[in-house]
């Protein structure tokens, strides 16, 4: 699942009432006017919800007759919040590529021919510079 797929689901189920239009479709599919009556809203506010939804990829809805009836999409909700949260592989890779660049700034800011020109000030700034002098240290030497 993509990041942005997660971030639009997570974005749908941020809203009450498609919560309650969730908890609704769990028990039976239903169309627009079943749902206004059960849950004392107006029609229109249900269409805009179950569009909503349905871009999320949470309900479907097929033509039937005179009316859309609205169907909870089949082992949505059965998904983990962690598998919603995780990042895509490409985006941690890109991710650290970018804390790769940032450590490389800074050792270049404070070391010059492989020497310490000054300690920084900034505590995160530390902590990439003394993670520098803990590399170069060999193992099981005292």
């Amino acid at each position: 699942m993509t990041a942005e797929t997660s971030s639009r689901l997570l974005k749908a189920l941020a809203d009450p009432n498609r919560l309650r239009l969730l908890r609704a479709l769990m028990h039976a599919p239903c169309y627009v006017e079943q749902l206004a009556a059960g849950l004392d809203l107006a029609a229109p506010t249900i269409s805009h919800h179950l569009k909503k939804l349905e871009s999320a990829g949470l309900v479907t809805s097929t033509r039937e007759q005179y009316y859309t009836v609205f169907r909870l999409e089949d082992g949505v909700l059965d998904q983990r919040l962690y598998d919603l949260v995780e990042a895509s592989g490409d985006e941690t890779v890109a991710q650290d590529q970018r804390m790769d660049a940032y450590r490389r700034k800074i050792l270049s800011t404070f070391f010059r021919d492989g020497r310490l020109v000054q300690l920084p000030a900034q505590r995160k700034k530390r902590l990439v510079v003394l993670d520098a002098f803990i590399a170069d240290f060999e193992d099981n030497r005292e």
